[in-house]
C-alpha cells in the first residue's frame, strides 16, 4: 500500500464505550494494580527424596501481587504500597531457616507472608525446580490466593 506500514497494518476495532468517571457516584472503576516479581532465583532446602537432603537446590520464584489500594498513585509514599525489597528479604530469610518437603508448602507459606504482611488483596506464586528431571527442564507449582481465602 502507499501509506506508511504503521498505517497499512492497522486493524479498526470497534468503539468501546468511554470509561466510567471515578468522580462520578454511578460509577464502578475497577482497578488492579500489580506489584511482581520475575526469576527470582534463590538457594532452597527442599524436597523429599534423600539426595535433595544433600545440599541446596536453585529454585525459581515468580510473584504477581495485587495491590489493595491505588493510594501510591496519589501518594508517592512507599508506605502505600508493597516494598518488593522486602518481600524478597523475608522469602530469603524463610528459606535460610526452614527445609521444605514439598514446593507446595513453599508457595503456601509465603501466600500467607505477602497476604497477611503486606498490602496485597491477592497474590500468584509460580515456584519452579530447575534441572530436577532429565526429561524437563523445569517442574513447579503455581498458585492464586487473595486474602479473603486466607481467612
Amino acid at each position: 500500500c502507499g501509506t506508511p506500514q504503521l498505517y497499512c497494518n492497522a486493524t479498526l476495532l470497534p468503539t468501546l464505550p468511554r470509561p466510567a468517571r471515578p468522580d462520578r457516584p454511578s460509577s464502578r472503576l475497577i482497578l488492579v494494580n500489580t506489584i511482581f516479581i520475575r526469576e527470582l532465583r534463590l538457594p532452597a532446602w527442599i524436597g523429599l527424596y534423600a539426595h535433595e537432603k544433600i545440599a541446596p537446590q536453585t529454585i525459581e520464584i515468580e510473584l504477581d501481587m495485587q495491590l489493595a489500594s491505588d493510594e501510591v498513585f496519589r501518594s508517592g509514599k512507599v508506605r502505600d504500597t508493597i516494598d518488593y525489597g522486602v518481600v524478597v528479604e523475608r522469602i530469603k530469610g524463610l528459606l535460610a531457616q526452614e527445609h521444605f518437603g514439598l514446593v507446595e508448602s513453599l508457595a503456601e507459606r509465603i501466600a500467607g507472608i505477602v497476604l497477611g504482611d503486606f498490602a496485597a488483596s491477592s497474590v500468584k506464586i509460580t515456584i519452579t525446580k530447575l534441572g530436577v528431571l532429565r526429561e524437563a527442564r523445569r517442574v513447579g507449582v503455581v498458585i492464586e490466593r487473595s486474602a479473603s481465602s486466607s481467612d
